[in-house]
């Protein structure tokens, strides 16, 4: 496989954002009020199949 054709798709290659459980306790304590712990975080991406 030619240099070009890997770079080009190296190029195209974006993973989806990430959003760490910081910036969700974060927002989760600025629209409720609350602090919630980082395993009940934890417990609903695992639910939903989200990447950890």
């Amino acid at each position: 496989m030619p240099l070009d054709d890997i770079a080009k798709r190296a190029e195209v290659y974006k993973p989806k954002e990430r959003v760490p459980c910081k910036m969700i306790k974060e927002y989760i304590e600025a629209k409720y009020g609350f602090k919630e712990h980082t395993a009940y975080i934890a417990e609903v991406k695992r639910s939903l199949g989200v990447p950890m």
